[in-house]
């Protein structure tokens, strides 16, 4: 004769068949998270960030420093094709020069980029070395008379394109925005590739 199955033995196996069902779940959803911040962190390792500030750098030969614009990278990854917006100094007290900064191919975490200066004085010509020095002058926080702002584009090495914002003048340094942009230049919202 076969007996028959108890109920509370069916049962027993029902509940240990559901609680490894939600163990798994549990899992899946906590290893989706931590890949998630694994990434992020990756992420993170990899982008640079970028300043401006005026400092004292060798010109011509180690033994004769000058002041200058340099870009800083206090970022942990390298910046590549660096390219600084100057169409907010236009009006600095200098007059109405056309200033360019032309791009820089690299920066290192940790190092500088002097950017060269390009000019299109305007009725006259200018010493481009002496007019870089008096360039460099107005933006140094001890005898600036304004703040200008500086808009920074860069990429990474995973050819990410991040910007930042950087006012410097007669108030000093200050990071006023950084941001990652999508593809084109645009801001990148959340969630876009």
């Amino acid at each position: 004769m076969m007996r028959p199955v108890r109920s509370h033995r069916k049962f027993g196996y029902q509940s240990i068949q559901d609680a490894t069902g939600i163990t798994v779940l549990w899992y899946t959803v906590e290893t989706f998270y931590l890949r998630r911040e694994v990434v992020r962190q990756t992420e993170i390792e990899i982008q640079p960030l970028l300043l401006t500030l005026v400092e004292r750098v060798p010109v011509w030969h180690e033994d004769h420093q000058e002041e200058r614009l340099v870009v800083r990278n206090i970022g942990r990854g390298p910046a590549l094709a660096v390219h600084i917006d100057t169409s907010a100094l236009a009006k600095t007290v200098l007059g109405e020069a056309g200033t360019y900064l032309l791009p820089l191919d690299l920066i290192q975490p940790g190092q500088i980029g002097v950017p060269s200066i390009d000019l299109e004085p305007k009725g006259q010509q200018q010493n481009p070395w002496q007019y870089y020095s008096e360039f460099a002058k107005t933006l140094r926080e001890r005898s600036a008379t304004d703040d200008y702002t500086l808009i920074i584009t860069y990429e990474d090495i995973a050819r990410r394109r991040f910007e930042s914002v950087v006012q410097i003048g007669k108030s000093g340094v200050h990071l006023t925005r950084h941001r990652q942009l999508a593809r084109g230049g645009r801001v990148k919202r959340r969630g876009q590739q």
